[in-house]
């Protein structure tokens, strides 16, 4: 979206990752993250199993949920910051340690003493069709895996379907390499399962075999003249002037710049500065939409070319609409924390770069603030787009975004104010990235019914001034941060990677305190007794076994859920106790359309074993149908 005041410019999250009708099933996915709010993973979960939007009352219950996990678990890989996994809300809550398999740290290394942020912002998926036929979609955001409302920007680019010519294919295929590349580098700072490894290799060879390339599905811009830009390790190797050469890549100079980024930095600002053609107009070319607080930080004095403004707070209607702010891990003024119970107001939080030179526009989309961080250090993203239309003018560009009905974005206060003295935000904030980043190793002891977990880290480096604190998740038990840690009397339902940290801070006002999960890896998980545990929690009837098990192998999801729904209400008015459909009919249909599902089964059937729920004659039921696929591979 570009016109938050334009509802047919609204992009909602669900729509963009529900497969295309002609391509239902997810058959891989990608994603990275800065920030990961465990609960919006969890809401994710269910446009990409079911083809339908996250808020569709169809799929609001556990059953539901229980299935799009199930179904996803060895589909999806999150790439995540590992000092950015926020803390569980209650809803989704018993979900969580489901997804620990999915979720990803990137460990990286420190550069000048301080470690990068890991913050692209993207989705790659690959869906398949009855006849085995890909199709893919490639997403770039601004926007993190949460429930953040701010004003964000996403890119959705689809394969090509059509057949096209030999140099063509070849061409936009090379578009597509640098991504590829990027991915190999993401196997070499994460620690992936033999399994994830698979996967992704599978994903990449699928790529590079079909040559997938993606299309600009969008007049304004040129079909061919763009391209995808992963900054990171290597690519900082080659060239440390990243934002000159990627951004302001013309020698002639520029005749405007538009720029909306959140934060900023000074020495970035400047270089965009210096990037304007000379001239002798009192104009200021260079108009700059981002917030208050990062203007307050900076000498807008030195900036004589640029123009500021930010979100007009009373250009919102309707019911304010509270967050949690997103932690872009920059420089000096960017670490705004979510330290306090405080809520923020939403703000800006897309970044985009729109150059406009004497016979072209370049438009940046992507994760990019406009930082040195942001260029020189930090795990990044950005697409260019290219464009000789006049449309795409920096002040054509600036009016379809603020007329002046709309007045979303006004002039900012560039006088003098307070800056509010962040040391105790960036003090555990210091020590919540340096935790999140020591090597960890943990191990389940079992003692009966209870628990014990040892988790020793490899060397703790020395934190002044904060108290730190490990839990296991969900539970009451925290201990003091230190080599050694040793957890005891734990349920099964604490059993997983995922651990509590919290950093606390004494202030005049008392302590002030950030909390994040992290994992570590955990040896002698028991995962078939816990995955045991929590599906028969759900699954306690034939009823809800009956959903499951449809919804499991269902093409489609919507259709199927509905006449469960009816159903439910026929048995109810007519006072039917068992209201089982003929689960035949489901296994039927599935080993014909999907086997692979049918046979992924039975790892569900292992884990229900209550005889009044799952009955003899269904398993035997079960395995006949099985042996038949099995038969014909």
């Amino acid at each position: 979206m570009l016109n938050p005041r334009n509802k047919s410019e609204h992009l909602i999250y669900g729509d963009i990752l529900t497969p295309p009708a002609e391509f239902p099933i997810l058959e891989n996915a990608l994603a990275t993250t800065y920030s990961l709010d465990i609960s919006a993973l969890v809401s994710c979960m269910i446009p990409l199993a079911f083809s339908d939007d996250v808020n569709s009352r169809l799929f609001q219950n556990k059953v539901s949920t229980l299935t799009a996990l199930r179904n996803l678990s060895e589909k999806l890989i999150v790439f995540c910051d590992p000092g950015q996994i926020k803390t569980l809300k209650t809803r989704n809550q018993e979900f969580a340690i489901l997804l620990e398999k999915i979720v990803v740290p990137v460990m990286l290394k420190q550069i000048e003493n301080v470690y990068p942020a890991f913050h692209p912002k993207l989705w790659l998926l690959q869906f398949q069709n009855e006849k085995k036929q890909h199709y893919y979609r490639l997403v770039v955001l601004s926007r993190n895996i949460s429930y953040d409302r701010c004003y964000d920007v996403s890119l959705v680019l689809e394969s090509y379907t059509e057949k096209r010519g030999k140099g063509v294919t070849e061409r936009s295929f090379k578009k597509t390499q640098a991504l590829l590349d990027y991915f190999e580098y993401l196997k070499t700072v994460t620690e992936l399962s033999n399994e994830q490894t698979d996967s992704i290799n599978k994903l990449v060879s699928d790529i590079k075999k079909e040559l997938v390339g993606f299309k600009i599905d969008n007049p304004v811009f040129d079909e061919e003249d763009w391209d995808i830009f992963p900054l990171y390790e290597n690519t900082f190797r080659k060239d440390r002037k990243l934002f000159e050469k990627t951004v302001l890549n013309c020698k002639e100079g520029y005749k405007k710049i538009f720029v909306m980024s959140p934060f900023i930095s000074e020495d970035t600002l400047t270089s965009i500065q210096k990037s304007l053609i000379k001239k002798s107009s009192e104009e200021k070319r260079i108009k700059l939409i981002t917030r208050q607080d990062s203007i307050n930080a900076i000498h807008t004095e030195k900036l004589k070319d640029v123009d500021f403004y930010v979100l007009n707070p009373n250009a919102i209607t309707g019911e304010s609409l509270k967050i949690e702010d997103d932690l872009d891990n920059e420089q000096d003024q960017e670490n705004t924390l979510d330290i306090s119970a405080e809520e923020k107001l939403h703000d800006i939080h897309a970044k985009i770069f729109l150059t406009e030179s004497k016979d072209e526009k370049e438009l940046f989309i992507g994760s990019t603030n406009a930082t040195l961080s942001a260029f020189n250090r930090n795990n990044e993203l950005l697409v260019r787009l290219k464009s000789v239309q006049n449309s795409m003018s920096v002040d054509r560009f600036f009016k379809e975004l603020n007329t002046e009905k709309e007045n979303m974005f006004v002039p900012a206060d560039l006088s003098p104010i307070q800056v509010e003295d962040l040391t105790i935000q960036k003090t555990i904030e210091s020590a919540i990235r340096t935790i999140s980043h020591v090597k960890a190793k943990g191990n389940v002891y079992s003692s009966g019914e209870l628990y014990t977990i040892e988790i020793k880290y490899e060397s703790l480096p020395k934190i002044e001034g904060v108290t730190i604190y490990l839990s296991p998740i969900s539970s009451k038990i925290s201990k003091e941060l230190c080599q050694d840690i040793c957890f005891e009397n734990l349920e099964l339902s604490n059993i997983s990677e995922f651990y509590l940290l919290r950093v606390e801070k004494d202030d005049v006002n008392g302590k002030i305190g950030m909390e994040r999960l992290i994992k570590i890896p955990t040896d002698n998980i028991p995962y078939e007794e816990r995955d045991k545990a929590l599906i028969n929690q759900i699954i306690t009837n034939k009823e809800t076994f009956t959903e499951y098990v449809t919804l499991l192998l269902s093409y489609d999801a919507i259709t199927t859920q509905i006449e469960l729904n009816e159903l439910k209400q026929t048995s109810k008015a007519w006072k039917v106790i068992n209201t089982q459909m003929p689960l035949y009919e489901t296994l039927l249909k599935a080993s014909v359309t999907n086997p692979q599902a049918v046979l992924n089964l039975q790892k569900d059937l292992d884990l229900i074993d209550n005889p009044e729920i799952v009955s003899n004659d269904f398993k035997q039921l079960y395995e006949n149908f099985r042996e038949a696929i099995e038969e014909q591979k």
